[in-house]
């Protein structure tokens, strides 16, 4: 059920109450000329993803850093995370997914210290003492060189992971914390090397409200980095507008009356055919547990992206509601391109 761009902005604004409206501007009663396939490319860059009718955006090159060396103390050790994110664009609205690995029992993005060595040696070869911290202002330090490198490790790593050669296109750029952590943001969209190397999907929902994983710990270090840069949270319209991102859910079954999650026992297969549940008040309807039903067997609980409107009207044609029950929140769908499985 795609939207035009008109349509689009109706249903955001209407629906999605709680996503910030940035830039908005009041659209006069002339229809809204799309652009040509030329003005696509001239206007829009390569991180906007496109379907036919709407534009979609993320991480602008003027959100994240690009400059390894602005200000840096080439003394102090650093960690080198790949963090892999691909866009999802089977459901109404596509959505964001991160891709972590499991270690330590915690999940995380690839992580391994980055090499100081060869930066030094580039500012030496410069002729210069080399000092702790040098600025963009420091003459005769070739920038071209010190980016270089810093993609040379990124590509090796990556590389190291995966087993692909690296696509420099696919890098968007890098965010610091205190720690000393470079998250690098690398557009896997469209690569089955997530799927395939054991890497496990997470969305937006769960590393900024849950924190965990089928009940294990995304690391503190990466959420409060997310946290921090409310630019990483949503996808935006070409217009400025936020799309909500999904809320996570557990699908559920009924058993004698009672709800209750299907388990999921090879990975490698997709529930093609999700229950669907004959409610006393709402019909027939997808339902989905905000939280696992069952302690036991957590890790083979299916998880979905279920897209909930933020919304208390009490509006009969909606196509999703929420409802509590026995102190659960629980999200009903009607429509299937409203939920996926992640």
């Amino acid at each position: 059920m795609p939207f035009s761009e008109e349509e689009l902005e109706t249903y955001l604004t209407k629906n999605f109450r709680n996503g910030n409206v940035i830039n908005h501007v009041e659209h006069n009663e002339d229809k809204i000329e799309l652009p040509t396939e030329e003005e696509k490319k001239e206007r829009y860059s390569d991180n906007m993803i496109r379907d036919e009718r709407v534009i979609f955006k993320y991480l602008e090159n003027d959100s994240l850093s690009l400059d390894i060396q602005y200000k840096r103390d080439y003394l102090k050790k650093y960690n080198l995370c790949l963090s892999f994110y691909s866009v999802n664009q089977t459901t109404r609205l596509p959505f964001i997914q991160y891709h972590m690995s499991l270690a330590k029992d915690i999940y995380t993005f690839p992580k391994k210290e980055l090499d100081m060595k060869p930066f030094i040696e580039i500012y030496e070869n410069d002729g210069k003492i080399f000092p702790n911290i040098f600025s963009k202002k420091d003459e005769g330090i070739d920038d071209n060189e010190v980016d270089t490198e810093f993609l040379n490790q990124i590509s090796n790593f990556y590389t190291e992971i995966t087993n692909e050669n690296f696509n420099v296109d696919t890098y968007k750029g890098f965010l610091e914390d205190k720690k000393n952590n470079i998250y690098v943001f690398v557009d896997i969209t469209g690569n089955n090397y997530a799927k395939y190397n054991n890497m496990t999907n997470v969305i937006m929902d769960e590393i900024l409200n849950v924190s965990t994983v089928h009940d294990i710990k995304i690391e503190k270090d990466i959420i409060d980095m997310f946290k921090m840069y409310n630019f990483l949270h949503n996808l935006k319209t070409i217009e400025g507008y936020n799309v909500q991102f999904p809320k996570v859910g557990y699908i559920c079954d009924q058993h004698e009356e009672e709800y209750v999650n299907i388990f999921n026992d090879n990975n490698d297969e997709v529930l093609l055919l999700p229950p669907i549940i004959d409610h006393e008040m709402y019909d027939n309807i997808y339902i989905f547990s905000s939280m696992p039903l069952s302690v036991s067997n957590i890790s083979r609980l299916t998880r979905y992206a279920c897209f909930v409107e933020n919304t208390n009207d009490e509006n009969t044609d909606l196509d999703n509601i929420s409802f509590t029950e026995n102190d659960i929140q629980f999200y009903g769908l009607y429509e299937l391109d409203l939920f996926k499985e992640i």
